[in-house]
């Protein structure tokens, strides 16, 4: 992929209906997940999880080291959901957000090629 490129996944439902958006932009050997969004009525049946899986096995796939990301610090959910895929708070950013709300930047090392998802197809 060259520099400064992005992809987006989209998750669709049975109707079919966009219920999950997943965006990865990758300079060099680093990836940051610039955006994420699951639709109110689809949340908490694990769409967030499939598309930040899908994220991670194409970084995998690319040889991205490290991902980054920026989080509400009061999106308890979404924070959860990062942990969930081994994501470790390394900052924060004051006033990131409308309202002063703070973001907690968030981060994955990527040891080696695939190690994110054995099962992906990406691998």
């Amino acid at each position: 992929m060259p520099m400064g490129q992005r992809d987006f996944v989209v998750a669709e439902d049975l109707v079919p209906e966009v219920v999950g958006v997943g965006c990865l932009r990758q300079v060099l050997d680093e990836g940051s997940i610039t955006y994420l969004a699951v639709s109110e009525g689809s949340r908490r049946r694990g769409i967030g999880s499939i598309v930040v899986a899908d994220l991670l096995a194409r970084c995998s796939a690319r040889g991205i080291k490290r991902v980054t990301l920026e989080v509400a610090e009061e999106n308890s959910s979404a924070i959860s959901l990062y942990k969930n895929h081994r994501f470790e708070i390394i900052g924060r950013r004051k006033n990131y957000y409308a309202g002063n709300v703070d973001a907690l930047v968030m981060s994955l090392q990527i040891e080696s090629p695939c190690e994110i998802d054995s099962e992906s197809t990406a691998c």
